[in-house]
């Protein structure tokens, strides 16, 4: 089949026609990428990738609201959730936005921004007694 990556091979292409015409009925005469696009709703798009990526959520509502103190706290969320790289984008983005909103709705794309009501006094206590030891 033509699953597999041929480099450097010279295919040819009639043979690979001809299999395809004559092997109509067995495949429902569709190419992989035919069945893909048709049956499986196409190939995953890198937008798609990024779109499935889980964000964490960030309690921002009631916070600060200084827009580098809110990307601190979600720069922050990302690099505690394995996703450094996602936190440098963010922070240039935002950097470079041109208003508020627009700097909210980039720290919205990668977190989930919730009230923190969820999330347990444990996280707070742990803040305060790494500020504690700072002074």
């Amino acid at each position: 089949m033509i699953l597999y990556p041929f480099e450097d091979i010279h295919l040819d292409v009639g043979k690979i026609a001809m299999w395809r015409l004559q092997s109509y009925t067995a495949f429902a005469g569709t190419w992989l990428s035919d069945y893909v696009e048709n049956k499986l709703g196409g190939f995953i798009t890198d937008e798609q990738i990024k779109e499935e990526k889980v964000k964490p959520d960030c309690a921002l509502i009631g916070q600060d609201g200084n827009i580098f103190n809110l990307l601190g706290i979600a720069s922050h969320t990302l690099k505690q959730n394995g996703m450094a790289d996602e936190a440098k984008e963010m922070c240039s983005r935002v950097t470079s936005s041109e208003s508020y909103c627009e700097a909210l709705n980039i720290i919205g794309e990668y977190v989930n921004i919730t009230d923190g009501s969820e999330q347990s006094d444990d996280i707070d206590e742990d803040f305060n007694e790494g500020q504690a030891m700072k002074l």
